[in-house]
């Protein structure tokens, strides 16, 4: 069971502020690429799994039991989400042609993971409140081991980039 005990009015603040942070984040986003041509969407989406990557881990290690670590890690989660999935497909367009098709497969896999990640951790919730944090750790690794392997293969040419 979580050491905090947070009541309602905090859960809700805590929900405020990762949301505030990834609505915040999506609107510096849209400005950053409208002002900063120069910004690649590789580099934008290493941030963003950073910056995800260290959300999670502080929500992992102390979002059970220290709410700075639980409003930290869920406002760093926020921000590394913002931008993750628009800069994942300009990255992707990079090497391969994005058509409606392509993109439409991202959209009803995101909407998927969505629908599915809720129903597994409701599994574990109350036996282990921590369940999130560490699946959400476990997720952002898979990603950043994903994306690493996707830029490998086309580094080395072993797939077409048309």
């Amino acid at each position: 069971m979580s050491k905090l005990a947070l009541d309602r009015r905090q859960a809700a603040m805590i929900t405020s502020v990762f949301w505030g942070c990834l609505a915040g984040a999506r609107l510096v986003a849209v400005i950053a690429s409208l002002v900063a041509a120069q910004l690649k969407a590789g580099h934008v989406l290493t941030v963003d799994l950073l910056t995800c990557a260290i959300g999670a881990i502080i929500l992992c290690a102390g979002g059970g039991s220290n709410l700075p670590a639980l409003v930290t890690g869920s406002a760093l989660t926020g921000i590394g989400m913002a931008s993750t999935f628009a800069a994942g497909l300009l990255w992707l367009e990079q090497f391969r042609a994005v058509s409606s098709r392509l993109a439409a497969i991202f959209s009803v896999a995101g909407s998927i993971g969505a629908d599915i990640f809720p129903l597994i951790i409701g599994q574990f919730i109350t036996a282990w409140p921590m369940s999130l944090m560490c699946l959400m750790v476990v997720s952002v690794a898979a990603n950043m081991v994903l994306i690493a392997a996707g830029a490998v293969i086309v580094r080395e040419g072993k797939i077409c980039t048309s």
